[in-house]
């Protein structure tokens, strides 16, 4: 087995297979997992983090046996936007309903910073 961290593209796949998941919780105008993570992630209040829970244990926060995909940190990818920064996914968990709570958000960062909001997502094969 092989491991690497997440292409951009593997990304975008993970937003097509999960299209037709709608928001139950905080459905507003039909809104779907991909474009409205709000109440699908562990999310916290950005003053509080004590309601943080680790990954993996509130069902509620599952889609399609994926966790975490918004809410928690954001993941790098190895998609290169401009040449000298990487593109992050996902919902941060401070950001708890504006428009970075997308499962398919999508922005860039510097990699060589550190930055406390982006972690990293492996895939196998």
């Amino acid at each position: 087995t092989t491991s690497s961290m997440i292409w951009g593209s593997q990304w975008d796949q993970i937003m097509i297979w999960m299209r037709e998941i709608k928001n139950e919780i905080n459905s507003t105008n039909g809104d779907y997992y991909v474009t409205n993570s709000v109440g699908m992630g562990n999310y916290g209040t950005g003053d509080n983090d004590s309601g943080l829970v680790a990954t993996g244990k509130r069902e509620e926060y599952r889609v399609k046996n994926v966790y975490d995909l918004a809410g928690n940190v954001y993941d790098w990818t190895l998609e290169a936007n401009p040449t000298v920064a990487r593109v992050r996914r996902g919902g941060y968990y401070v950001y708890t309903g504006s428009s970075f709570t997308r499962a398919s958000d999508r922005n860039n960062y510097s990699p060589i910073n550190s930055n406390l909001s982006v972690g990293s997502r492996l895939t196998l094969y």
